[in-house]
């Protein structure tokens, strides 16, 4: 359902609700006209009691210029003579004819409505038990019932006018409002609608002049050129991803389909020649067996959960890594220096050991003769830093910024062994973001190469 049909219902439903409340008003305006003339023969009793007698008391009513139109009857329970403020004849009343008296006799007050026998109209009769010189009498005040029907429907018309105004204006202002809103949020969708239809590139949305001063309009185009971009960002990615591994891949396969079809089409290889290529064979499929390891890593990355972090310390993590280093290079010397007795951190110690493992790997591959490796952990306020250095050949700087890039690989002429496929690294900086932390690289050419991570302490 569009905006437009929802501000119209509600408009309806207001509108509803406003014809609702007319007639509970009506009831209380009328109430409150009874409660007016009850209250009006109240005063009149107080303005009665210094009267001498009963003479003295519809003489006082006869000058009060309030009831010259209404009927005002004075009773007289111990003589039951009644009185009119008037120019009446006195007559005997019956009480029991007179709901409000009786009402009165048994409450000290009542009030009903109906229509009189003399002058045929509905009148609202309100009447009032008072005490004056030791004597019981009943003061009656009556009030035309259509001036009260009048009142009642004057303040209706008046509550229902007055509702329609609000009414008018608040849709008319919603309506110009939902016009000044809706029409950049129609803009915004028309121009991102080629966009998903993929048409044409992400381009950023720009905002009229019209709607250029709402702020809200201008933070929902901020965020949507921003979730575009980033979006965009990582279409690039995946498309250079998707690029490189295939690239990658194809490679060993090549190189794998090259010997195989060698084998097959010289079966009269000499028997040094097969050896040679079955290894090279081997270690074509060990290279595409890391490669699909490594990609499997990243995919695993990507979905990393808070769940699977936990207190996690370095130092026992970093011994441990020493030993797994020593089955691969047990040539390599590496020294731990710490003046921590604990370093908690909140990781996947799995994950975290392969992050460490890949920066060790690295500096024993890439040091010269026999790698000198140290890890250094140390605490700064709420971090802790695990540094990775060795002495070995170094990494240009003009490669510095880009070594963290998927895929992306040294000149490898100026290593002592063949590098791997430029996953390395790129799966130790994800590891490290996806625990909360940063790592940063430092580098001289043949002085040797420093890791930096740094995490926050756990507080569990």
């Amino acid at each position: 359902m569009s905006l437009r049909k929802h501000f119209l219902i509600r408009a309806l439903i207001l509108f509803m609700v406003f014809i609702a409340l007319l007639f509970p008003i009506g009831r209380g305006v009328k109430n409150i006209m009874k409660q007016t003339l009850e209250n009006k023969t109240k005063t009149l009793i107080r303005e009665l009691q210094p009267a001498s007698d009963l003479n003295a008391m519809v003489q006082i009513i006869q000058t009060r210029e309030e009831f010259i139109f209404q009927r005002v009857i004075l009773v007289d329970l111990q003589n039951q003579m009644a009185y009119e403020a008037h120019p009446r004849e006195e007559e005997k009343i019956d009480i029991d004819s007179h709901p409000e008296m009786v009402q009165a006799l048994q409450y000290g007050k009542g009030v009903t409505e109906f229509y009189t026998k003399r002058e045929n109209v509905g009148v609202v009769y309100s009447a009032v038990l008072f005490e004056h010189n030791g004597q019981k009498y009943i003061l009656v005040t009556g009030y035309p019932l259509a001036q009260i029907q009048k009142s009642t429907l004057y303040f209706q018309l008046g509550f229902l006018f007055l509702g329609c105004l609000f009414l008018v204006i608040y849709t008319g202002s919603i309506w110009v409002i939902f016009n000044h809103v809706n029409q950049p949020i129609l803009d915004i969708i028309e121009a991102i609608k080629p966009y998903q239809e993929g048409k044409v590139e992400v381009l950023p949305i720009i905002p009229s002049n019209e709607h250029s001063s709402i702020e809200e309009i201008n933070r929902l185009v901020a965020t949507l050129n921003a979730l575009t971009k980033k979006i965009q960002g990582n279409i690039d990615t995946l498309k250079n991803f998707v690029t490189n591994a295939a690239h990658e891949l194809r490679t060993p396969l090549t190189v794998l389909q090259g010997y195989a079809e060698t084998l097959e089409d010289f079966s009269d290889l000499s028997p040094e020649m097969v050896p040679e290529i079955t290894k090279k064979m081997g270690e074509s499929c060990k290279r595409l067996s890391q490669l699909v390891k490594s990609l499997l890593t990243l995919a695993t990355l990507d979905a990393l959960s808070e769940e699977r972090l936990h207190p996690t310390d370095l130092l026992v993590l970093s011994e441990k890594c020493k030993y797994l280093l020593s089955q691969s290079y047990p040539e390599a010397h590496v020294t731990l220096k710490t003046d921590l007795s604990k370093a908690i951190v909140q990781a996947d110690p799995d994950l975290f050991e392969l992050a460490l493992i890949n920066l060790l790997e690295n500096a024993a591959k890439y040091s010269k003769e026999i790698p000198q490796i140290e890890i250094l952990i140390k605490r700064h306020g709420s971090e802790i830093s695990l540094t990775v250095s060795d002495h070995g050949i170094g990494i240009p700087e003009a490669d510095l910024p880009f070594i963290f890039d998927r895929f992306y690989t040294v000149d490898k002429s100026r290593a002592r062994k063949t590098s791997g496929a430029g996953l390395g690294l790129s799966i130790v900086k994800t590891i490290v973001e996806k625990h909360h932390g940063s790592i940063s690289v430092a580098s001289e050419l043949d002085q040797g190469t420093r890791f930096t991570i740094m995490l926050p302490i756990s507080k569990l």
